[in-house]
């Protein structure tokens, strides 16, 4: 399955996620993977029928979780990892990124993006607006390398549907909003799309509705449905059709559309049920 689904990119992005969890054995209860390599254990390849292709990895920072010691980025470094010149971002020796953001949500209020942990060095991680949702949506799962050759695995949280969901919604709104429309990628919206039809959409209102008890949590959700809701009732939706241009090659314009609005439809009338 690797072969025929796997982007060698994705294979390669899973490998310096092994190889970065393996540095970070002692802070690994406060990682949470999210972004498209969450997002691809979610929906796989074996299921979806698309190629699951990504170039990084993505990792949450849980705030109580974390311990002092050891730091995080110093260990990085130390193992030959670059710096970028964005805090939270490091670059292995084949410049593959590993990204690591804390939920604004979970830190005090700061235009600065560091995001500041006691006992990490300053520019280890950033905040990050979006992600909050994740500190309470996301399991332990059995993560394996993708080259057959590679026996390696690990145990660590990944964010669930309904965080990713929010996530993906948030990261889209943000740049198609934003000063940078260059920023924003049809990717994005294809695999938000793809959760939406393989994680099931109704379950996924349902989760968000429930993890609105979260103060931390409730301000990303309520902003992130309220774009979606505002998207799917526009009767040409940019967001929709970033997705059918993602999805050019593979399906009809019109199977798009309509598997967008009616599963994203089903997302908002799970959040707001009539009863």
């Amino acid at each position: 399955m690797t072969e025929q689904w796997e982007a060698p990119e994705y294979v390669a992005a899973r490998k310096a996620l092994l190889d970065a969890l393996d540095l970070l054995v002692d802070q690994l209860d406060a990682l949470i993977l999210v972004g498209a390599q969450a997002v691809y254990l979610h929906a796989p390849a074996s299921v979806a029928q698309r190629i699951s292709y990504t170039t990084d990895s993505d990792l949450v920072i849980d705030p109580d979780l974390l311990s002092e010691r050891p730091d995080i980025g110093d260990i990085l470094v130390t193992a030959g990892y670059t710096r970028h010149e964005s805090p939270g971002t490091f670059y292995n020796h084949d410049a593959i990124a590993i990204d690591l953001m804390v939920p604004e949500g979970a830190l005090p209020p700061s235009t600065r993006r560091t995001a500041p942990l006691l006992g990490q060095s300053r520019p280890t991680a950033r905040r990050t607006f979006g992600l909050e949702v994740a500190l309470f949506d996301a399991e332990p799962r059995r993560i394996t390398a993708l080259d057959p050759n590679d026996q390696r695995h690990v145990t660590l949280r990944v964010a669930g549907p309904a965080a990713l969901v929010v996530a993906k919604l948030t990261k889209l709104a943000e740049r198609m909003t934003g000063p940078r429309t260059d920023r924003v990628l049809g990717k994005d919206a294809d695999d938000l799309l793809r959760l939406l039809r393989y994680a099931d959409a109704t379950t996924i209102g349902v989760r968000l509705r429930e993890l609105t008890a979260h103060e931390v949590a409730r301000p990303t959700i309520e902003q992130a449905l309220g774009f979606l809701e505002h998207q799917v009732g526009l009767r040409g939706s940019p967001l929709i059709d970033l997705a059918v241009d993602a999805l050019a090659d593979a399906e009809p314009a019109a199977q798009v559309q309509t598997a967008f609005r009616t599963l994203s439809q089903r997302v908002l009338d799970a959040y707001h049920p009539l009863t």
